[in-house]
């Protein structure tokens, strides 16, 4: 839509040269009175200009970059991928997709900052969960982050009492564990226990989200905290169900590190290959490579995996997902009859097992025998490479698991009713069995 400023500048034209037609010739008054007139209309334009609309427009990018003094600052090419970028993809309208003026400054800045991982905060993405950056992060070879809900004290002191008790640096890896959980309400009786947990324990973390199935959301929020806080050489993420052979993995970890490496277990189907987001090990060159994507176009989603698989999707990465047989996901520990039969030296056989709640935590822990690996052993010798083409498509999911990707951006929401309880409460495998 043409502006006003616009319309009367093609009338002062259009009279001009009728002008030029009548009487041949122009003088140097009329002329400079043209360019007063037309400077003055441009200025009254940009002063009075309203907010950017999501798509991107050319005409009104312009007069914003002069505005914020940007102009000596940006590339061709970076309008361009922008603009090419909205055009394409995007194609949002600004009652449904609104974000300030404000964000689409700061996400292009924060694009042309060359060490990205050192200013997340200047991220209008990342600055929202308002996590302060370490002086000096803290340099680890492994750093272990288990997500666990306010509630489920009794899960975080099975894994206390059993294999975090490995969670200890040796002389070839360096290791830090933390539990990870939603900060508490101090005015309820589970907001002091997990209050006094943390004092007493030192090993727990809060971070400031509203809990439900927003796992999403939660996983970016831990990639920023670790590399916040940590200068490590692979982050892994895993459910407070897990029984780890820590000992193991740690003897086995690749280092020096692997670039672009994942360890986990995959979904490895064609259209929604994925990892699971059960426990999710990833490089850190891979991890940058997430928190690197563009403020305006990188993607939520209600579950984790489903949002690493959006972006390995749109990063256009392949070859990266590393399934390992020997983590025992289904069928759920809950069914199995003769648990201590199955699981027999168990960190012989595997090297993880999920949904191992306390009571089977416990048991597993008693089940492992001393690990005795020859040296030299790295995970890559298990793992079997995921061949089918990383594509995510996300209407192919089933229809409990299927929610469409939103911009970060946006403030996304979905409808997650359907895996919820009555309380925004997250109905997991052990309630819900299955």
């Amino acid at each position: 839509m043409v502006g006003n400023s616009t319309v009367k500048l093609l009338e002062m034209w259009h009279n001009f040269i009728k002008i030029f037609k009548i009487s041949h010739k122009i003088y140097l008054w009329q002329v400079i009175v043209f360019l007063i007139v037309a400077i003055e209309l441009l200025l009254h334009s940009r002063h009075t200009s309203g907010k950017l609309k999501p798509h991107l427009q050319a005409e009104k990018l312009e007069p914003l970059f002069q505005a914020e003094k940007l102009r000596p600052h940006l590339q061709a090419e970076n309008l361009e991928r922008h603009l090419q970028a909205e055009k394409l993809e995007l194609h949002l309208q600004a009652e449904k997709d609104p974000y300030s003026i404000s964000d689409v400054i700061k996400a292009m800045k924060w694009m042309e900052l060359p060490n990205k991982m050192q200013n997340l905060n200047e991220n209008p993405v990342y600055a929202k969960f308002n996590i302060s950056r370490k002086e000096k992060p803290s340099k680890v070879s492994l750093l272990v982050v288990v997500s666990s809900a306010p509630t489920r004290y009794d899960r975080r002191l099975a894994i206390r009492e059993t294999w975090w008790k490995q969670c200890k640096s040796t002389k070839r890896v360096s290791i830090q564990c933390v539990f990870m959980t939603d900060s508490p309400d101090a005015s309820t009786d589970i907001g002091k226990e997990v209050l006094k947990e943390k004092v007493k324990y030192k090993d727990v973390e809060f971070q400031n989200l509203r809990g439900g199935v927003e796992f999403g959301k939660r996983y970016l929020y831990h990639l920023v905290w670790a590399v916040q806080n940590f200068d490590f050489d692979y982050f892994m993420r895993m459910d407070d169900d897990y029984f780890i052979c820590l000992d193991r993995l740690m003897n086995e970890l690749p280092l020096p590190p692997l670039e672009m490496f994942h360890w986990g277990y995959v979904h490895c189907a064609k259209y929604v290959a994925r990892p699971d987001e059960s426990l999710m090990l990833f490089s850190r060159d891979l991890v940058e490579a997430f928190l690197s994507q563009d403020p305006l176009l990188i993607k939520g989603h209600p579950w984790a995996d489903e949002m690493v698989a959006t972006w390995v999707h749109e990063l256009r990465l392949q070859k990266i997902y590393n399934h390992e047989p020997r983590l025992h996901h289904m069928p759920m520990l809950l069914v199995i009859m003769n648990v201590k039969d199955v699981f027999k030296n168990v960190c012989s056989k595997y090297i993880g097992v999920h949904g191992s709640y306390p009571k089977y935590m416990k048991i597993l822990w008693g089940l492992r025998e001393e690990y005795q690996e020859p040296r030299n052993v790295s995970l890559n010798k298990y793992t079997k490479e995921c061949n089918v083409p990383h594509i995510f498509v996300w209407e192919d999911m089933p229809g409990l698991w299927r929610y469409e990707p939103k911009r970060f951006i946006t403030n996304p929401v979905w409808d997650t009713r359907k895996q919820e309880s009555g309380k925004n409460y997250y109905v997991g495998r052990e309630e819900g069995r299955g």
